[in-house]
């Protein structure tokens, strides 16, 4: 059976029958027109708890309605010590009188409880039968009502349609949403050491159920496996109200060991989902296994009593066996046994059957530009007569100091007698702009050479002087101007001996 048919069978298992919802829908209109008759039409009775949420479990003790009294009773009640008391009371004498079959209305905290089940005259502590409960509120807002706690003796204002429009929404966007809380709430019921109520579990369900992805389907093993990983973590910001107005639902939650007990459960349930999509003969009856350990009897038990033990050696790869008449096909792909030729008969295999070891490939033969054949530097072509641009001697291609300088700059550049624009480079650090060298040579090697950087071959720098001979140096002066420190006649020590053409520049 498949995982979603298994879930569903317990989703049933433990849901109120046909039958419990119409009782429940009889009674809760009976309550509805015998209120709005004594009342003279004044009043609103709404539905609410699990039932109006339609989270409600096998079987249904009670219902829940909320009646909206009227506002001109809302300054009387509501003024002075003691008016919780009185609205309770007042609202369980209205009932009595007017609902018929109802044998005695107990107030309480909040709600008025009716017994309407005969049973309730003969034995009241072990008394299970159908009840309904009657809240009194008076609205404030839109979806706002004020309610009476008769311990504390004042009002509360509560928001509990909120929660009944968010459960709607959620199911109209995941159908299965109401069935997995139905399962979560029966899960919290099982686990009572943790002090989890049935409206904290809801609340946390509308909180950590994961929403469905755009346009795909959400498994409910995968929803289960993300809600209690993330209430691992929700549980210990504690359990509020959705609606901001009642604070903490469950004040006696057991923070630290329902977040164990939550950790627990999202590895059992990753591990019902693995191997659920295992594809494994026994994968799904593991994965039910699994998941009867997390929701106990709801999940009907698997076709076999699983151990650890056993489910480790599923898990463990079988080790795989080549036989002799086997190696022919496990080495070639496309032949399997039983077709193309047996071992051996194969004009590519050995003598004894196998085929031959397979051999590195040759190295290439060395191309005319390197080993592998690629691009190299294009050699340089003759001087006269070559398809190639003649060499420069500032080129990158220039190697022959006999060439003549190019006109515009070793490469064919920009004029540097044209007007430049943007920052430059300084040759005199006295003055603000730039200064053309006085030697024309050094004028015409074009943009971006200069006398005292890059001196014309076998020419002497002009910007070389006051030199001594007998110390062996040269002075020069500092023509970019980056050296702040020196003043503009400071001069630098330098070899006296020029160096060797850069033919690239």
């Amino acid at each position: 059976m498949k995982i979603k048919d298994v879930i569903q069978e317990a989703v049933d298992r433990i849901s109120p029958s046909g039958s419990q919802h119409d009782k429940a829908n009889r009674r809760a209109a009976v309550f509805t027109s015998s209120m709005q008759k004594m009342l003279h039409g004044k009043t609103e009775v709404v539905r609410s708890g699990s039932w109006a949420r339609g989270t409600s479990l096998d079987p249904i003790h009670d219902v829940d309605l909320i009646v909206l009294l009227p506002s001109d009773l809302h300054a009387e009640y509501q003024a002075g010590s003691g008016s919780a008391d009185a609205v309770l009371k007042y609202v369980a004498e209205l009932i009595v009188e007017a609902v018929p079959g109802v044998h005695r209305a107990v107030p309480r905290n909040h709600v008025v409880k009716c017994y309407v089940d005969s049973r309730w005259a003969t034995d009241t502590e072990g008394w299970h039968g159908f009840a309904v409960d009657v809240m009194p509120a008076f609205r404030v807002g839109p979806g706002v009502i004020e309610v009476p706690e008769r311990r504390s003796d004042r009002w509360r204002t509560v928001a509990p349609e909120n929660l009944i429009a968010a459960s709607l929404r959620r199911e109209k966007e995941w159908p299965e949403y109401l069935n997995m809380v139905r399962l979560l709430k029966n899960w919290a019921h099982e686990h009572p050491e943790l002090g989890i109520t049935s409206l904290a579990m809801e609340v946390l369900a509308l909180r950590c159920l994961p929403h469905p992805p755009l346009l795909r389907r959400m498994s409910e093993i995968d929803a289960l496996t993300r809600f209690f990983t993330a209430a691992a973590g929700e549980i210990m910001r504690g359990v509020y109200d959705p609606a901001g107005r009642s604070g903490e639902i469950a004040p006696g939650l057991d923070r630290r060991a329902a977040r164990k007990m939550f950790l627990k459960m999202a590895d059992l349930s990753a591990t019902a989902a693995e191997w659920a999509k295992s594809g494994h003969p026994d994968g799904e009856d593991i994965a039910v296994h699994f998941l009867r350990e997390i929701f106990g009897d709801a999940i009907r038990k698997p076709k076999h009593n699983w151990t650890q033990e056993e489910i480790d050696a599923r898990n463990r790869p079988e080790p795989v066996k080549i036989l002799p008449e086997e190696r022919t096909w496990r080495y070639f792909p496309g032949r399997y046994p039983g077709q193309g030729p047996t071992p051996g008969t194969n004009p590519g295999d050995t003598p004894n059957g196998r085929p031959p070891e397979p051999t590195d490939p040759p190295e290439p033969p060395p191309g005319p530009y390197g080993p592998t054949g690629g691009p190299t530097p294009r050699p340089p072509g003759p001087a006269d007569g070559s398809p190639y641009p003649k060499p420069r001697p500032h080129g990158p291609m220039g190697d022959s100091p006999n060439a003549t300088p190019h006109p515009q700059g070793p490469t064919g550049g920009i004029d540097t007698t044209a007007r430049r624009r943007g920052p430059t480079r300084r040759t005199d650090p006295t003055q603000g702009r730039r200064t053309p060298s006085p030697d024309p040579e050094a004028t015409a090697l074009g943009r971006g050479q200069d006398a005292g950087l890059n001196p014309a071959p076998h020419t002497t720098p002009p910007a070389y002087e006051h030199g001594s001979a007998a110390a062996g140096t040269s002075r020069f002066r500092n023509p970019a101007g980056h050296r702040a420190m020196l003043g503009a006649g400071a001069a630098v020590a330098a070899p006296t001996v020029v160096r060797a053409e850069d033919p690239a520049g």
